[in-house]
């Protein structure tokens, strides 16, 4: 699997002003998160693709990821890969019933 590494990294403040639901704790979560560990956490997780449940398991170990936010983390680096979670796309899939950001999720309705 060939990832871009052309890529940029986002800040902590960048991060916590993606749009999507407001969480007041999220921005100090987010900064928790040590760049050391995010970086090795990152790569380890892209090295795990193609296999999108194994990469979404490991970035959701850093404080403030869970599974919607991991996807848009891989789907930046590998649009081609990995589906993102987006609230719209979420709620516009039929027969999902009601919206949960879990991961068994993701591999039943979005991934191969």
């Amino acid at each position: 699997m060939k990832v871009d590494k052309s890529h940029k990294k986002a800040d902590s403040n960048q991060a916590g002003q993606m749009r999507g639901k407001f969480r007041p704790r999220l921005q100090q979560l987010v900064e928790s998160n040590m760049p050391e560990v995010v970086e090795e956490t990152s790569r380890k997780a892209f090295n795990k693709l193609p296999n999108i449940s194994s990469a979404i398991n490991e970035l959701s170990k850093l404080k403030a990821v869970g599974p919607a936010t991991a996807t848009a983390i891989l789907a930046a680096a590998a649009p081609e890969l990995v589906p993102f979670m987006a609230d719209e796309s979420m709620l516009s899939t039929p027969g999902l019933g009601p919206v949960q950001y879990t991961l068994p999720l993701n591999p039943s309705h979005f991934c191969p």
